[in-house]
């Protein structure tokens, strides 16, 4: 059996229609295990990949010399047929004929045959390509070859599996001294069975790279090595035993060694890969957990894994053993956590394949639904505007989706309001407030520069987008596409296009979002009369007006009492109040949406004042001998004046008298002593249900009498 892993990357990904990636909840995904019959498809990452396997031989993609000597399709036959049945085949597509076979030994022919078994060579009727039979199913035959590729898109794609009809070729059958070899009958070639042996000879046993004592020797087993034989030849003299030595194949003469057990089984069973599931996925990464069983042992599960961006420049290196990509086992339970920061911290559409090695290097691979991961959730359901690099925002064009200048008008604004809706997967629908048509991926298509669009809502990826934080802002990536959302050119214009294009990290592909729903601020409540409260609030985006709401006193029940338009300012003055009332006020935004749905923000947090009248201010001061002669303002609202007298500007102040009617606006005092200064202030009050409410006191003012 050959030492050689078998490595299956797999980059054209399987991802089935109900594909479901729910973050925090556990989820069945779909998987496609790739076993003798699958036919699929291998993107080649570098020379020398093992892209397919059969009967331990390896089938790799080769630029530069094999180790067989040959390139391609003929380098895989030639080592096929050396490593299982020791006989070498040459002159592969030189001539209008069939290959030509030898061994030291033996009577080697191909045998042209009809209907193909595995094992048999297949020779297409141009004589220009061979493969090995892999798997035969009525008339369809299954291949096993290397270097069945093409390029595209600079990258270079090969098929594994391939199955043709049996009438389209040409199929060749070996025959070993008159008798017909298969790779699934009895025979001493089969090598589904193998017989242990330990080296008797002191001086060791060679091993060599060929069954017969002209070929070079690959190394010396010494004496008591213990090494398992899976098929036998005679050349010169000797009865070779084909064995593995250090992952290649070799030949020992077995009279060096003695038999220690008979034919046993050699265990071809691969481990059994189910119940795959992804869960925990956040901001760091996600959890792959499956069942993997097997009727021997398992020795270990890989979990290679990279991102879309970039390519695979984040593919961890030799995958197929590194225990960096192991899961960890426990029973028949492993998992495996995929974190960001091991690759490169790239966000965005993640692959993950799974491979399960047993304890005879027996494997299974399948691969999962990808996984998005590192978005952002903003909440299940909100409105908000997408505003730009360049300050304008994403406007519903009608036939484009656009960058444009701030809409005023209520009507015209909905064009930049977009209603957020999140998927089961993670990712938001994005509809317009203006006529309901989604924020849509032209096509739905994955090409670098393609239109976005508003389109009629409905289930496509091309309408799901996955939300990032990105240089202090936000990145849209569509499922659809491995592009994001751009300004196109970075332009400022208003009008300018929107598309997908190539992830850069530009500023052009970051974006706020402006949530209407955030609550408004109340930034002062001012009493500027006996019976005013002024409502000053900050003015919010997007929003068409806003609800003013009041309670009297600090506790109890708030009730609607007027709107504010937008268009008429962020200010309100509430002329019902009592004086000397605390009043407590939120207001709340609102947008109208429809003729039938107004969406309202939070409310404002709560802020309280009280109503006082005006303070009155002293007009005119003059003294007499005896006396002082006082005028004062008006106070609108007022029911009297209450005057008050002190003989220092800081000191004790009495009240002399209260002036009512509240219309009469002098007093004199009089009785004063002659040459004494002396000092006034004044207060108003309004009676409120039989109580004052007063205002605050004056300014003092002095006189002197003479």
């Amino acid at each position: 059996m050959s030492g050689k892993i078998q490595r299956m990357l797999l980059h054209s990904i399987f991802i089935p229609a109900a594909a479901a990636v729910m973050a925090g909840i556990m989820i069945l995904c779909n998987i496609r295990v790739y076993g003798a019959d699958t036919e699929s498809v291998v993107t080649i990452i570098k020379d020398g990949q093992v892209t397919d396997s059969f009967c331990g031989v390896a089938a790799e993609y080769i630029t530069t010399q094999s180790d067989t000597g040959m390139y391609s399709c003929a380098g895989y036959v030639k080592k096929f047929f050396a490593t299982v049945f020791g006989v070498n085949v040459y002159q592969i597509n030189t001539y209008d004929g069939p290959p030509l076979v030898s061994m030291n030994g033996h009577s080697v022919s191909l045998k042209q045959v009809t209907v193909p078994k595995p094992g048999d060579i297949m020779q297409n009727k141009e004589r220009t390509h061979v493969a090995v039979v892999k798997q035969v199913s009525g008339t369809r035959v299954t291949l096993i070859e290397q270097n069945f590729k093409w390029t595209s898109g600079g990258k270079i794609y090969a098929k594994i599996n391939r199955t043709i009809e049996s009438q389209s070729a040409y199929f060749y059958r070996l025959v070993i001294d008159g008798r017909e070899t298969s790779v699934n009958g009895n025979e001493d070639y089969v090598p589904e069975t193998y017989e242990i042996w330990r080296v008797k000879d002191a001086a060791g046993i060679r091993v060599r790279r060929g069954a017969g004592t002209s070929y070079g020797t690959l190394g010396t087993m010494g004496n008591g090595t213990i090494f398992y034989v899976y098929g036998k030849t005679i050349a010169d003299g000797y009865t070779w035993g084909r064995i593995n030595y250090n992952g290649t194949t070799g030949y020992v003469a077995l009279e060096y060694a003695e038999y220690m057990s008979g034919v046993i089984t050699r265990d071809t069973t691969p481990p059994v890969i189910s119940d795959v599931r992804i869960t925990n996925i956040n901001s760091t990464g996600y959890t792959v957990s499956c069942k993997v069983t097997d009727d021997v042992k398992v020795d270990r599960v890989q979990f290679p894994t990279w991102t879309i961006l970039n390519g695979q420049d984040d593919l961890c290196g030799d995958w197929d053993k590194n225990e960096k990509v192991s899961g960890t086992i426990n029973g028949d339970m492993v998992t495996f956590r995929v974190n960001i920061s091991e690759h490169n911290g790239e966000m965005g559409r993640y692959v993950t394949h799974i491979y399960a090695y047993d304890s005879s290097g027996n494997m299974s691979g399948c691969m999962i639904d990808p996984v998005y991961t590192g978005f952002e959730n903003l909440g299940d359901k909100f409105y908000a505007a997408i505003s730009s690099c360049q300050g304008t925002y994403v406007t519903n064009g009608t036939t484009n989706v656009t960058a444009g200048t701030k809409k005023t008008t209520e009507a015209e604004s909905l064009r930049q309001i977009w209603k957020f809706t999140r998927q089961k997967d993670g990712s938001y629908k994005i509809t317009s407030a203006y006529d309901k048509n989604a924020l849509y991926v032209k096509g739905a298509s994955g090409s670098n520069g393609t239109n976005i669009i508003p389109y009629a809502d409905k289930p496509s990826k091309g309408q799901n987008w996955y939300i990032y934080k990105h240089n202090g802002g936000y990145r849209f990536g569509a499922a659809c596409s491995d592009c994001c959302m751009t300004l196109n050119g970075g332009s400022s214009a208003d009008g300018t296009n929107v598309k997908m294009t190539t992830v850069s990290g530009t500023s052009a592909q970051v974006f706020g979002i402006e949530m209407i729903s955030r609550k408004p601020v109340i930034t002062a409540v001012e009493p500027t009369d006996y019976n005013k409260m002024v409502i000053r609030f900050s003015a919010s985006d997007h929003v068409h007006g806003y609800k003013i709401y009041r309670r009297n006193g600090s506790s109890g029940a708030y009730r609607w009492i007027a709107t504010v338009r937008s268009s008429e300012g962020s200010v309100y003055t509430d002329t019902h109040c009592t004086p000397g009332q605390e009043y407590s006020y939120k207001i709340r935004a609102y947008t109208n949406i429809s003729s039938s749905y107004q969406h309202n923000s939070a409310e404002s947090d709560s802020v309280s004042g009280v109503t006082q009248l005006k303070s009155a201010g002293f007009t005119s001061v003059t003294a007499a001998s005896d006396r002082v002669s006082l005028k004062w303002t008006s106070v609108s609202g007022a029911s009297g004046y209450e005057i008050y007298r002190g003989t220092s500007k800081n000191g004790t102040y009495y009240r002399v008298k209260t002036v009512t009617p509240g219309s009469r606006h002098s007093y004199t005092d009089s009785g004063l002593k002659k040459g004494k200064n002396y000092y006034y202030k004044i207060r108003v009050y309004r009676k409120v249900n039989g109580v004052n409410v007063y205002s605050g006191y004056s300014a003092p003012v002095h006189a002197k009498t003479k």
